[in-house]
């Protein structure tokens, strides 16, 4: 992941997350791109000025933020003890009317290989699922988003669980794999058999990643919903990250509409890498 690109909004868990992305950077030897989307006051864009001026004015507001946010993440990055060289990490600023679409389009721009972000702090999981700017990132996203879960810590990343429901498995799998490369980390493919056997189909294709990728086949329990499943095998096995792959917010239905209230509540407790399903 030679571009880490990190939305930043100034609170205590963005904070968290970038702790978490520089220290990310430094161990996979990656650059670092954090970016804030500049919001304009109503009173500002509505005035009775030229465009020109207005223009101007946003620049202004722009270069203003942007100093404010090295300096801020200087002082998160001293803080954290991370030593970060001038010449891998930026720090941008840009106004948009859409924070999704700025963030998108400014990773887009940087050249992003991965998009890291945080989860809300405010209201938690459920602001996170339901309409949260890193949920709606990740379903609009075409690079991956690793999503960092509120007050989580940097832990070095040597297994990644990969949820897979074995659909298009090959082309899925050469997306993961170069994160697993750059952590130097073992994939294992959670896959949880309701009774297909569509591991059966996946042999040849595992032959050719042997030190690298191992499967792993759960007998499904129709009693206890998928999330639950997927947080017992975390727990049990202990990976650093969860990878998973989405089509708009379907998988999220699946796995997280049909579950009870306290359930969500608890939610994934470790990074999640999100993958759109759709490309």
């Amino acid at each position: 992941m030679p571009t880490i690109f990190v939305p930043y909004d100034f609170s205590e868990n963005a904070a968290n997350t970038l702790i978490y992305a520089l220290k990310l950077a430094e161990t996979t030897g990656s650059h670092i791109t954090v970016f804030h989307a500049l919001a304009i006051s109503a009173k500002i864009m509505s005035a009775p000025v030229t465009e020109e001026k207005r223009k101007e004015v946003i620049l202004q507001e722009e270069q203003a933020k942007t100093e404010e946010l090295k300096k801020e993440v200087e002082l998160v990055a001293s803080t954290a003890g991370v030593v970060c060289s001038p010449e891998k990490l930026d720090c941008k600023v840009s106004f948009g009317p859409i924070v999704v679409e700025t963030i998108i389009y400014a990773a887009e721009d940087q050249g992003a290989d991965l998009i890291v972000m945080g989860t809300h702090g405010a209201s938690g999981l459920k602001k996170f699922l339901f309409g949260s700017v890193t949920s709606s990132t990740i379903s609009k996203s075409a690079i991956p988003v690793l999503a960092i879960p509120e007050g989580y810590r940097f832990r070095e990343v040597r297994t990644i669980a990969y949820a897979s429901d074995l659909e298009n498995f090959e082309a899925e799998l050469s997306r993961v794999l170069p994160f697993s490369k750059t952590c130097d980390a073992v994939i294992k493919v959670l896959y949880f058999n309701y009774g297909f056997d569509k591991h059966k189909n996946v042999t040849t294709i595992l032959e050719k990643h042997t030190n690298e990728v191992e499967l792993v086949v759960k007998k499904a329990d129709s009693s206890i919903t998928l999330l639950n499943q997927i947080k017992q095998f975390i727990i049990a096995d202990q990976p650093q990250w969860i990878a998973m792959f989405t089509r708009e917010r379907s998988m999220w239905d699946k796995l997280f509409l049909s579950s009870k209230t306290e359930e969500m509540a608890t939610g994934l407790q470790i990074p999640l890498l999100s993958f759109r399903k759709d490309l």
